[in-house]
């Protein structure tokens, strides 16, 4: 993983999964109007990442080669669920009651590369007696981190299924969700903010209504609408990847007059004269913290224009609340003689989490479906807008720290998921006295935004995720290029002129198979070709303003075509 494009394979990782599922499940009929249904779920999953290299990492305008920052990661999961439904129909209403407990243990390590990292403005070999050659920064990571969480919840949930006549009906929900995960005492931080002391969140009580109602008593056409609140889970997202990266000392040296090949052969205890330590980076979690949730709305309708088809089109809107967010609470007032000046100096960066982040999504969804004897096809179309405030670590961006985390409205901007477009479409078509079937997908969509940075560590946090000056979060092709080359003229870069843009997706996959029959034996003999156009997927792209492929993408998202012949065979006794 995390190959392709400018990255080689060494400076990618290998990944392992075993994951193995138990489920059963109890349907009951106890009487002509109780129903009950029982599911009972045991799962256990390990993935274990590797790096492919165990060298010094090196990152180059052109390529990226070497060990991976992150040497190893494994995560080892124990999930145990049971949940119980019972359903009792009495005259016009349906009432459905359940409880669903579920019960998860994860255990967690991460390990770094023990001999850092070097970042690099140009692709020239290190010089020591030229400045201009050396590298922009070396980075080292310390620490060991281990983390154990044991999370049990427990939902209760009511519903009513009110039928009110053939044309309208309602349904009333109410849903409890409660967590029993308590913060470890060791993300305590005893600094200038409260923090470490976050009570359960207890009161998490979500309601929600929907409606049909079928206006033409002749006519296949039936109006929809719902709203409702619908709370996340804490526990296995942020406190996790908190205690993972709690306690990493970060040590960087600036224009370091030695490379890589020095620290390869010397390890980094031959450099420590040039290394600064930016502090350990705490991990906290401020008093009050609240359980995420978002408050959904639908509206739209269902449409039967001709028989076996079907249209739909709706209208979604969602606001998120308490969306929860890392900030730094010592980042530096300033800079002295002696490095940054911070409100505590007995700490480095302290990053705490705070349930104070919002979205806004807004999305348009079509959908049209044909069903017939020869001919199948679907098409689902969504034009959406999503913004928020916040950057989850565990959504691939990365350990993200705010660039002024005294001014987090500046954090407002697109969402990393912000996607204006998306277009799916499939269909078959089969011919029975030949027993030969075509099908085929087509999936496209627009290209998601990106975060300009500007290469530099402004806030001393450790992170490379601070923007130059004037520019919000997650601008992409919209970012000012005037902006970009003042930074950069300002640093005695020269400007650049390139054209940014947000890569697109495309990809169409196509099938032909047939059916064939040996007595009590089926086959199916098939071929198919993924990315028949052979479209160039580019993602990854390189945020960095002082990089010379700023704004170009890096890597791959998906592969490139591929055919495949294969044959299926069934067996059906007597």
């Amino acid at each position: 993983m995390n190959i392709g494009g400018t990255n080689v394979p060494e400076a990618g990782s290998s990944v392992s999964d075993r994951d193995i599922q138990v489920a059963l499940s109890l349907s009951s009929v106890l009487s002509e109007s109780l129903y009950s249904e029982t599911r009972l779920l045991v799962s256990h999953s390990r993935q274990d990442q590797r790096a492919n290299s165990d060298k010094v990492g090196e990152s180059y305008p052109s390529s990226t080669r070497g060990g991976s920052p992150l040497q190893a990661q494994l995560r080892d999961e124990l999930q145990f669920q049971i949940l119980e439904n019972l359903t009792l129909a009495v005259g016009a209403h349906t009432f459905k009651a359940g409880i669903d407990f579920r019960r998860v243990a994860v255990d967690a390590s991460v390990r770094f590369n023990p001999l850092g990292t070097f970042i690099f403005q140009n692709d020239v070999q290190v010089a020591p007696d030229d400045p201009s050659t050396y590298p922009l920064l070396y980075q080292l990571i310390r620490g060991e981190p281990d983390v154990e969480i044991d999370n049990a919840t427990v939902g209760l949930f009511l519903q009513d299924h009110w039928e009110i006549s053939e044309r309208f009906s309602l349904n009333f929900g109410l849903r409890y969700d409660f967590e029993s995960y308590r913060f470890p005492s060791e993300l305590a931080v005893d600094t200038v903010v409260p923090n470490g002391r976050p009570k359960r969140d207890g009161n998490n009580i979500a309601p929600r209504f929907s409606l049909s109602w079928r206006p033409f008593p002749q006519r296949p056409f039936v109006l929809k609408g719902g709203a409702g609140l619908f709370y996340d889970q804490i526990a296995l997202a942020f406190p996790s990847f908190s205690t993972v990266t709690s306690g990493q000392e970060f040590l960087l040296a600036f224009l370091p007059p030695f490379g890589p090949e020095f620290v390869q052969a010397n390890g980094p205890a031959a450099v420590a004269e040039f290394l600064t330590e930016v502090g350990s980076l705490r991990f906290g979690v401020r008093d009050g913290l609240q359980t995420p949730f978002s408050h959904q709305y639908t509206l739209g309708f269902e449409w039967e224009p001709m028989q076996r088809s079907l249209m739909s089109v709706y209208y979604v809107h969602a606001e998120g609340e308490n969306l929860l967010r890392l900030e730094d609470v010592n980042s530096p007032i300033g800079f002295g003689s002696e490095g940054p000046i911070r409100p505590d100096p007995t700490y480095g960066p302290v990053a705490l989490l705070s349930s104070t982040g919002s979205s806004i999504y807004d999305a348009l969804e079509i959908y049209l479906q044909r069903q017939g004897p020869l001919f199948s096809g679907t098409l689902a179309y969504t034009l959406s807008r999503s913004q928020n405030d916040v950057t989850d670590p565990l959504s691939g961006d990365g350990l993200y720290l705010p660039s002024d985390s005294g001014n987090l409205a500046s954090e407002w901007g697109r969402a990393s998921n912000d996607q204006r477009h998306r277009l799916v479409t499939s269909g078959s078509v089969r011919w029975p006295p030949w027993g030969i079937s075509l099908s085929g997908i087509m999936q496209y969509g627009s290209g998601l935004p990106f975060n300009v940075t500007s290469g530099l560590d402004q806030n001393a946090d450790g992170q490379m995720t601070d923007r130059p000056p004037g520019i919000p979060r997650n601008t992409g092709a919209q970012t000012s290029l005037a902006l970009v080359n003042a930074y950069r003229q300002g640093l005695g870069l020269p400007a650049t002129q390139t054209k940014l843009r947000e890569p697109g997706f495309f990809t169409l996959d196509l099938k032909v198979s047939k059916q064939m029959t040996f007595g009590a034996v089926s086959a199916e003999i098939f071929g198919q070709v993924f990315n028949v156009t052979n479209y160039e997927n580019l993602g990854l792209v390189e945020s960095s303003v002082l990089s010379p492929f700023f704004g170009r993408p890096t890597a791959l998202v998906s592969p490139p075509r591929r055919a495949e012949l294969g044959v299926r065979l069934r067996w059906s006794g007597s």
